[in-house]
């Protein structure tokens, strides 16, 4: 399948996700909510790589280093979105945290694997920050 269908399928179960989480976060302490969360999402992931795609398990000292900073990261991601979700209205929170996540990927691309920005990503950059900046505004 192309990148680009799997990121638009991608982007619409996040939409969802986002919608739900809104919905739940009101019902459930939020705490609570991200633990249960990781621990089902993570048991039916870890299922499915089992079961259908049999386990490809190569642990070494970088991977191990890699997968703390995803644990941590994706931590601090679902804590502080949830609590922005939780006292902000999702119609501003949702698109300024993406649009903030757009422009850091952007650099830090740039800064760490070297991918270059054409002059209309960089219009495309400048797009998302003044709409965020927009959004935010209010």
């Amino acid at each position: 399948m192309h990148w680009l269908a799997l990121t638009a399928i991608g982007a619409l179960a996040n939409a969802a996700f986002v919608l739900l989480w809104k919905q739940a976060s009101g019902r459930v302490d939020t705490m609570a909510l991200i633990a249960l969360n990781n621990i089902i999402a993570g048991l039916l992931l870890f299922a499915y790589t089992v079961g259908w795609q049999g386990l490809k398990l190569q642990v070494d000292n970088q991977s191990l280093l890699l997968l703390g900073g995803l644990v941590v990261t994706n931590l601090l991601i679902v804590i502080f979105f949830s609590l922005a979700l939780k006292v902000g209205p999702v119609s501003y929170v949702n698109p300024v945290f993406s649009g903030i996540l757009n422009i850091s990927v952007v650099f830090l691309a740039v800064i760490i694997f070297a991918e270059k920005i054409t002059w209309q990503s960089g219009l495309g950059i400048v797009t998302v920050l003044l709409g965020s900046t927009m959004i935010a505004l209010g």
